[in-house]
């Protein structure tokens, strides 16, 4: 693995510094990369994923969802300890998986023990880079794929970012987005009420904050695009949204419910999008709902316990 240092605008790089997932990170030195995946890329919400299982998902999103499987010279934003980068990276299409992540810990400290364990005697073919995504030390058109994992959420201003995830794209060159898209119809107001949600005290005592301390999604860096957003920031940024999923799990709910969702399952996607657009939606149970334009379900997905926004958008 080769560690690679970009230059980071002084605010972003003090902002990082005092995060509180920054010092988190260093309390995880010396565990294994199955639990740092478990702790950290999943903030503990699913304490039994497995490595296999996130693969298997890689691979159904290969063969069902992208245009062409990811391969060449790719690229993760976000990319915390390298897990999800490493997992990429197995895959003897790709070449070279460059892992960028503003948090230095997370590279210096945690990655070297996570690739060493995931790539081993290919190792090589990781690059973790310390610097921040909005300014990226590469040529142009260099790029074959950007992959995205809940981190463009995060992003400062979504159409800088992507404007510069497009220049090092190649022509034809895929951003693949497993993200949240709010639905359209939610106002400016639902937005800035879900940016003043605050965390439960159970999230600040995992991760080591006093829980009288006041912590708002706001405050996290959290920011909040509905799907007619991220679209409008990718058109003027030279990318073409080519797919857009919602992606659900085949588990949870009644007996009856997931005999559907199961059943659902087995059909190729374009009449599962075609039967659950027809399909009422249910009454909203909470606000922090993903758009439920084109919901697909998969048990590949299962793990995550969560639903998804999946977007792919390619560089024109």
């Amino acid at each position: 693995m080769r560690i690679e240092r970009w230059s980071i605008d002084s605010a972003l790089a003090q902002e990082a510094q005092d995060n509180y997932r920054t010092s988190y990170a260093r309390r995880l030195e010396g565990i294994s990369a199955l639990q740092i995946m478990r702790d950290l890329t999943f903030d503990g919400v699913v304490p039994t994923i497995s490595f296999e299982q996130v693969t298997d998902f890689f691979e159904w999103l290969n063969s069902a969802i992208l245009p062409k499987p990811m391969a060449g010279i790719g690229l993760e934003v976000g990319a915390g300890p390298l897990v999800l980068s490493s997992l990429i990276a197995q895959a003897s299409h790709v070449t070279t998986m460059y892992g960028v992540e503003v948090c230095a810990p997370l590279i210096d400290q945690l990655a070297p023990i996570v690739v060493s364990e995931i790539l081993g005697v290919h190792d090589k073919k990781m690059v973790g880079v310390i610097g921040s995504f909005d300014a990226m030390e590469l040529p142009d058109n260099s790029v074959d794929f950007v992959f995205d994992f809940f981190s463009l959420h995060h992003a400062l201003d979504i159409g800088v970012t992507l404007k510069e995830i497009s220049r090092i794209l190649k022509p034809g060159g895929m951003l693949i987005m497993l993200d949240k898209a709010r639905p359209d119809e939610y106002t400016d107001a639902d937005i800035e009420m879900l940016l003043d949600h605050e965390y439960d005290t159970k999230y600040k005592i995992q991760f080591g904050i006093p829980h009288e301390q006041k912590l708002t999604r706001r405050m996290n860096g959290e920011r909040e695009y509905r799907l007619q957003d991220w679209n409008r920031a990718m058109v003027a940024s030279n990318l073409n949204l080519t797919r857009f999923y919602n992606v659900q799990q085949t588990s949870g709910g009644g007996v009856l419910r997931r005999w559907y969702k199961q059943l659902i399952s087995m059909l190729p996607l374009s009449i599962q999008v075609f039967i659950t657009n027809l399909v009422p939606q249910k009454e909203k149970q909470h606000n922090f709902i993903l758009d439920s334009k084109h919901t697909i379900y998969s048990s590949f997905a299962n793990p995550l316990r969560k639903e998804l926004s999946v977007l792919v958008a390619e560089k024109i």
